[in-house]
């Protein structure tokens, strides 16, 4: 025999139980309507924290609604799911920054000096789950290579809170050309 065609989802609705003690019975109805119906799925979005069912329009996900009120007892709501935005950069900028802190004792010195571009020229066709790029492209041993580790760290760990709006940053390569430590102050930390 041959396999059953099954078009891809036309229209995604989010979906919660109103009270979560009910939360076991919902489950057991959407994991039971998803075996009974290929064409309706089920999807949980880590980020933004929602359940989406999709299926082929709106009456569709609205009868799955209305089963899981009457077969399942369990008063829901459903809404339009939010959109995952992505922030990126628009072209490439260069940097100088130096990170100088004297608190008391050992102080803490860190300067790096590089740029920042776009992965791909084309920023309007990127790919959501485009990820980051770390270019370590220093001469000499301005920066030692124990910091670069930590220079790389603090990279990632910038692009998961653009900016301007607080969504990830994709679709960036940060390339570290120089720098200069400090022999006391100097640490991954500063770094």
């Amino acid at each position: 025999m041959t396999e059953m065609f099954v078009p891809d989802p036309v229209m995604s609705l989010t979906i919660k139980p109103k009270k979560v003690a009910d939360l076991d019975s919902f489950l057991k109805a959407l994991n039971r309507f998803q075996r009974e119906d290929p064409t309706f799925t089920v999807q949980h979005n880590m980020e933004s924290e929602e359940i989406i069912i999709s299926g082929m329009g709106e009456l569709h996900l609205y009868v799955y609604c209305e089963r899981i009120k009457r077969e399942y007892d369990v008063s829901i709501d459903v809404g339009n799911p939010t959109v995952n935005y992505r922030e990126s950069v628009g072209g490439k900028k260069s940097f100088n920054y130096l990170h100088k802190k004297q608190s008391g004792g050992a102080g803490q010195y860190a300067k790096v000096i590089g740029y920042i571009e776009p992965i791909n020229e084309d920023i309007t066709d990127l790919d959501a789950e485009m990820g980051n790029i770390f270019v370590n492209a220093t001469e000499g041993q301005n920066i030692p290579n124990e910091y670069v580790p930590a220079i790389e760290k603090a990279f990632h760990e910038w692009c998961k809170k653009g900016p301007k709006t607080g969504y990830p940053v994709v679709g960036m390569k940060y390339v570290l050309t120089d720098g200069k430590i400090h022999v006391v102050d100097s640490s991954s930390m500063a770094f």
